[in-house]
């Protein structure tokens, strides 16, 4: 990846050296990076889906939390073959205990998807589902997108604010347009596995940076995921200011 995404040229080339069933991708606000796949490269992954005969998973849950920019079109609107899935979640706009997902995806895909499903766990619950429906229903949805878009812009521009003005000089970090995340690499010489048991015990976390790679070790060593999706402005403070005192002691 780079600031605009997933890498088109880097995934060709993996896929005819690997030959994978499936690209999985997250193009919305990222997890865990924050970052949007741009809409030309989004064109351009639907178009390797068609050209080498791979699936191209589609995880969005994030997409409809945008508190700025502009709503960018899904990689599936792109699919002429039915390469791409397009997987989405009320658990981020409705109710995170909902458990609650949706599919668009082909019918002969769609057909093996309820096969598996029916197989691991017969249905979803019937109340959560009847729930869900209703509140899209009676019309509640347009003024609880607008009332947790409001909140998590707040927070997100809190934590942007406290990421420069308390972690250590030379650090940076994306600024995403919306989702729950953004991602902060800190000066090398920082460890920030090795520093997370310390934060803990000053009640303060994220989720260290080389879990997510799977290239050599060491990599994303000195970088971290945060959230700021439940967490009050007046917390993320006191937070970000714990962090980058002992990051600076380090």
């Amino acid at each position: 990846m780079d600031g605009d995404g997933l890498d088109i040229d880097d995934c060709e080339e993996k896929i005819k050296q690997y030959h994978p069933k499936m690209v999985y991708c997250i193009p919305t606000f990222q997890n865990p990076t924050g970052i949007t796949l741009t809409t030309e490269r989004r064109e351009r992954l639907a178009a390797l889906g068609d050209k080498y005969s791979v699936l191209i998973l589609e995880d969005d849950p994030y997409r409809d939390i945008r508190f700025n920019g502009v709503d960018l079109p899904p990689i599936k609107s792109f699919d002429k073959t039915g390469h791409t899935v397009l997987a989405n979640s009320f658990s981020k706009i409705f109710s995170p205990g909902s458990r609650l997902g949706y599919c668009v995806a082909d019918v002969e895909i769609m057909k093996r998807l309820k096969a598996a499903k029916i197989a691991t766990n017969s249905h979803t619950g019937m109340i959560s589902e009847v729930l869900c429906a209703e509140f899209f229903k009676r019309g509640y949805y347009p003024a609880h997108h607008e009332m947790i878009t409001s909140i998590y812009r707040e927070r997100c521009a809190t934590m942007m604010r406290c990421i420069d003005e308390y972690f250590p000089e030379g650090t940076k970090h994306t600024i995403p347009e919306g989702g729950l995340f953004t991602w902060v690499e800190l000066p090398e010489r920082i460890n920030t596995t090795e520093a997370l048991p310390l934060c803990i015990e000053h009640k303060v976390a994220y989720v260290a940076g080389e879990g997510f790679f799977a290239g050599a070790p060491g990599m994303g060593k000195n970088c971290m995921r945060v959230s700021y999706g439940g967490i009050e402005p007046e917390r993320i403070e006191i937070g970000c200011k714990r962090l980058g005192d002992i990051f600076k002691t380090l």
